[in-house]
């Protein structure tokens, strides 16, 4: 898959499981409750700039490896405020190694069909020469 294939997957595909997992443990190595959920929502909105997010799913593969980049550099939630308050911070860049790793994330999402088998005494290869039976040919 090109550069460009990858932009639009990670621009238009949900976040994985694993990114909203990850992004929920930051919010609680923070202090961050289940009981913060609009807080939380209205955090990530912001640092992602939209204007706003009903929730975690609505996130794609993009603005969530965005996200667990920002969330992961926070120290303690009074630097968090700090990001909060400073304008126009941009977020940082996504670095190759979470690109592969979402990447392959994504990857094991899709399903691949097994090979299909065909004719008998074949030993399960397709371009095999079928055999009698006593594997003699």
């Amino acid at each position: 898959m090109h550069l460009e294939q990858w932009r639009t997957v990670l621009a238009t595909e949900p976040a994985t499981l694993n990114q909203v997992g990850k992004i929920h443990r930051e919010f609680g190595r923070l202090g961050f409750g289940e009981d913060d959920r609009p807080e939380r929502l209205e955090i990530c909105a912001r640092l992602l700039d939209l204007e706003e997010l009903g929730s975690l799913r609505d996130l794609t593969m993009g603005d969530a490896g965005r996200l667990i980049s920002i969330l992961v550099g926070v120290r303690d939630r009074a630097h968090l405020a700090g990001l909060l308050t400073e304008p126009d911070s941009p977020a940082p860049p996504l670095p190759s190694a979470l690109i592969a790793a979402m990447a392959a994330a994504y990857l094991r999402t899709m399903t691949v069909p097994a090979p299909r088998v065909t004719g008998s005494g074949t030993g399960g290869r397709p371009d095999a020469p079928a055999t009698g039976g006593d594997g003699a040919g």
